[in-house]
């Protein structure tokens, strides 16, 4: 979910604040069986920084998929794209078949992970949405 979500930060940094309706074609981006939702109801809006704030520190799956189709058309182009960004910084032994590791498939290897992590780490903007939103909530407390 690191890349996904470095992807994500890299793509919709911009929209944040952006309303989006679930929409037919958003609610059935999601697979069918997907556990760990924030069940997400057709017709719903919500914005770009809700559903990062769920995908990201939530690591709610839905929010993922629904994102996913908002940043690239499709799941499957999204996923063509964390493929291309896993070329991009040098991986050579990852393979990204799904968006959240949900479903079998993706593979890496621990050197890589660490490679995918330490490229998160140095995106401001992602280590904003994992810790930076995190010590709000803390803090609200």
């Amino acid at each position: 979910k690191i890349m996904a979500g470095l992807l994500l930060c890299e793509k919709l940094r911009a929209r944040t604040q952006e309303s989006i309706i679930v929409t037919d074609e958003l609610y059935n981006a999601i697979p069918k069986g997907i556990t760990h939702s924030i069940d997400l109801k057709l017709g719903e809006t919500t914005t770009i920084d809700q559903l990062l704030w769920a995908a990201i520190c939530g690591s709610y799956n839905d929010a993922y998929y629904v994102l996913a189709t908002v940043a690239s058309g499709s799941t499957e182009a999204f996923i063509e794209e964390m493929n291309a960004r896993a070329k991009a910084i040098g991986l050579i032994n990852t393979v990204f078949e799904d968006i959240t590791g949900f479903f079998d498939g993706s593979r890496t290897t621990a050197n890589e992970m660490a490679q995918i992590a330490l490229t998160a780490y140095q995106n401001t903007y992602y280590m904003d949405q994992v810790c930076g939103r995190f010590l709000e909530e803390i803090n609200k407390q």
